[in-house]
């Protein structure tokens, strides 16, 4: 803390007469100037209706008008017609306004002067009368036995938390709590029965003044005394200028007293700023001339106090600058954010709250939290209630003093912001984790997922702080894990892949390397087996024949070999390396830090189109198979041909042999068979009910046209055929897969189709991302 305000916090105790942001307090009277005609009809209306509400704008005064005006007129007999003998029992509801209300009669010293309860506390038995019946004050009025011409003024200051609470807790289908409700009926009941002399006075925000209609007969007697305050004239604001300096004898020059009024304008909200600016104009005068001299214009308009467009924030700006270090700057956001509340209401309102509760709030200790809020409670500020001079424990009501302070600091305004955007992030997860926990809701995906696991981390919520805006902060966490569970498993899956997908094409090359070696072995181990047959049927031709049967017949038995083993290899070495690299890729992947820049999407969502369902999008905006999958499907479906090629073979021998017109069919099924079956089983399996090869079944690919449908069977038989043209061209139909639009092979081109990946939740370019997260490039 500066020294400067170590001088104005000894010096201003006791003798700054203007109290700052906070409200004037029950026995500042002496101070408050400016409003003697609004407490007569305050009085007047009182005595008329016994019922009174007093609303006006935030920063209007209304609680200053109770405390200083209202009450101690009362007590001076003011209202004739009932004398000057008055209980006065003040309060504000919260989220529990009977239990608020208990509290306040069993700490009031008069009410129940000289009682000693036997077996329940005080407290709980006003609280049991109260929750008895409508009827609970008049009970309790009887029960405190009052000397005869006591009058009872039950005083609910700030009535609009009673709206602003609902929000939080249970609430009926109107949108308050079953408390809420009885404890407006007790008010009511209390101005209806006329036995006893009960007066009512709530002090309420007009904007929350169409909240009312909500309760039956409360908008009914509100209308009969209703006091909306007014702004104070240009004179009045001279008296509440002058009127307390004038007090502490001290000398105000009339360029200052000017400058001021002016300064205030007609915006009733700058009352609460006029307040500040003047009692930091008072505490500079005090710290600069020791009090002496007359308070000008250079003590108001100077970069200390800032005028009245400067003098909060900066006030404020000054006091968070003295927190040392980043923790308590840190702890000091939350205590702030956890004290006011734009979360459950856009307009922005005080949200007090015990220091037990605040603590577990934040996550804090008492120890921790108190020496920061003691800063802002200095007398030379007075931003937080209780002021420094009341000693605070754990059962302590902490509040901000006044809500312009939200308004003109701008440090708490940006935190207000802030507060309201995680309390809404917070309440869509719990909502939607409890939707599936119903089965109504799917786990998150990215983005979603990446923006609550940013939001977690950087926030760090915790139970207690949960439960100022939705309940369910467990099964809401649960939620949130689980689904981030299975976006890295997801993830791990795609980086496995594409480390696996460099392992294949070594794997293929050897076995081809292995085909091309074994093929003409494998036909001479099979001569002395097939040439005695072929020589059996066809004796003139035998020769001749029988080598080109040989040969056909190895070649195919040695490309099924070769597949088969590849399908094992490839099948069972997926097994090993997952077993061993698996488990290091989701580790990398769950270690990674939360916040991230750029979403991280996931394919496999409603914009990866459902084959047989007609997507409104381009092939460029389709999921594309990538150049591997493609090569593996094609193995698969190299073998089912073969395998077919080699049962019509081995049926078409059967036939040469049993029947004499066998050998016809024999030769058209050796020359037709595998042109057959490979211009027509993709365009069949295609229109099949599988409606995709085996091949691409297998690796979770398909074909379909440029808006995600199955191809017409006239547009497969041409792709078939085209694929022809893209081994004529040495397999460059199919190298220039990576480097077209939508990732297209030159027959895909030709038939206009395209390949896309099905039902493989990937990430798109995942692995090139994952990469740079694993290791990332190095800076210059």
């Amino acid at each position: 803390m500066r020294t400067t305000d170590l001088q104005l916090t000894a010096a201003t105790v006791l003798e700054n007469p203007f109290p700052g942001l906070r409200p004037f307090r029950e026995g500042e009277e002496h101070l408050f100037f400016g409003r003697e005609s609004q407490v007569d009809h305050l009085v007047d209306k009182l005595a008329a209706t016994r019922f009174l509400s007093v609303v006006g704008t935030s920063g209007t005064g209304k609680s200053s008008l109770v405390n200083c005006g209202l009450k101690p007129a009362l007590h001076r007999g003011t209202m004739t017609s009932v004398g000057s003998t008055w209980c006065i029992v003040q309060f504000r509801p919260g989220g529990r306004p009977v239990r608020s209300m208990a509290r306040a009669f069993a700490e009031e010293p008069t009410f129940f002067c000289g009682f000693e309860p036997e077996g329940l506390s005080l407290l709980e038995i006003v609280d049991a009368t109260l929750n008895m019946s409508s009827l609970g004050l008049a009970d309790l009025f009887e029960f405190a036995r009052f000397a005869a011409g006591t009058n009872l003024l039950v005083v609910v200051d700030q009535f609009e938390e009673l709206f602003r609470y609902g929000k939080t807790t249970q609430s009926s289908p109107d949108g308050l709590s079953g408390e809420a409700i009885a404890f407006v009926n007790l008010l009511l009941e209390a101005h209806t029965q006329t036995r006893y002399p009960i007066y009512i006075v709530l002090t309420m925000r007009s904007d929350f003044l169409g909240e009312c209609s909500q309760l039956d007969r409360l908008p009914e007697v509100m209308n009969q005394g209703q006091y909306l305050v007014p702004r104070l004239t240009r004179d009045e604001r001279r008296q509440a200028i002058a009127g307390p300096i004038s007090v502490a004898a001290a000398d105000l020059s009339p360029v200052l007293l000017t400058r001021l009024v002016n300064d205030v304008g007609e915006n009733p909200d700058q009352l609460s700023i006029l307040q500040h600016a003047v009692n930091r104009t008072w505490a500079f005068w005090q710290s600069d001339g020791h009090g002496e001299g007359c308070l000008g214009l250079g003590h108001y308009d100077n970069e200390k106090v800032g005028t009245m467009s400067r003098a909060l924030d900066g006030h404020a700006e000054e006091a968070y600058a003295a927190l040392h270090t980043a923790s308590e700057q840190k702890l000091c956001a939350k205590i702030f954010k956890a004290i006011t509340d734009k979360g459950t209401d856009a307009r922005g309102i005080r949200r007090p709250m015990r220091l037990k509760t605040l603590c577990a709030v934040t996550g804090s200790t008492a120890d921790e939290v108190i020496p920061i809020l003691d800063l802002f409670r200095e007398p030379s500020r007075s931003f937080l209630m209780p002021p420094l001079a009341e000693t605070i424990d754990l059962e302590t009501v902490i509040d901000i003093s006044h809500e312009i302070l939200m308004r003109v600091w701008l440090r708490l305004k940006a935190w207000s912001d802030e507060e309201a955007s995680s309390a809404a992030t917070y309440r869509r997860l719990a909502e939607t984790a409890s939707l599936h926990a119903e089965k109504r809701a799917r786990l998150w995906s990215d983005p979603d997922l990446q923006t609550a696991l940013d939001w977690k981390a950087r926030e760090n919520p915790n139970l207690a702080w949960a439960g100022l805006y939705r309940p369910g902060f467990e099964v809401a966490m649960s939620f949130l894990d689980a689904s981030k569970q299975v976006r890295d498993r997801d993830l791990a899956q795609v980086e496995f892949d594409r480390r696996w997908r460099r392992i294949t094409p070594f794997l293929a090359g050897l076995l081809l390397i292995i085909f091309l070696s074994f093929s003409a072995r494998l036909s001479d181990a099979l001569a002395p087996y097939v040439r005695p047959a072929v020589k059996q049927v066809f004796s003139h031709k035998a020769e001749h024949l029988s080598e080109v049967i040989v040969n056909g017949f190895g070649f195919q038995l040695a490309a099924v070999i070769c597949i088969l083993s590849y399908a094992g290899l490839s099948l069972g070495g997926q097994l090993i390396y997952r077993k061993l690299v698996f488990p290091t890729i989701l580790r990398q992947i769950s270690e990674r830090p939360c916040a991230s820049e750029t979403p991280i999407c996931l394919e496999g969502s409603a914009t990866t189109p459902q084959f047989g369902t007609a997507i409104a999008a381009s092939a460029s905006s389709l999921a594309p198979a990538n150049l591997s999958s493609m090569f593996n499907s094609g193995f698969i479906d190299c073998l089912v041909l073969i395998s077919l090629s080699i049962t019509t073979f081995i049926i078409g021998l059967q036939c040469a042999i049993q029947f004499p017109w066998g050998g016809t069919v024999f030769i058209a099924i050796a020359y037709l068979n595998p042109p057959f079956w490979g211009l027509f089983y993709p365009s069949l399996m295609v229109h099949s009910r599988l409606h995709r090869t085996l091949g691409d079944l297998v690796f979770s690919i398909a074909v379909t046209d440029l808006q995600g449908n199955p191809p017409s069977f006239m547009r497969m038989l041409l792709r078939t055929l085209s694929i022809i043209l893209s081994w004529a061209l040495l397999g460059l139909g199919f190298l220039m897969q990576p480097f077209t639009p939508g990732r297209r092979t030159l027959h895909d081109l030709i038939a206009g189709t395209t390949v896309i990946q099905r039902e493989r939740t990937r990430k798109v370019e995942a692995s090139t991302e994952f990469s740079q997260a694993a290791h990332p490039m190095p800076t210059a």
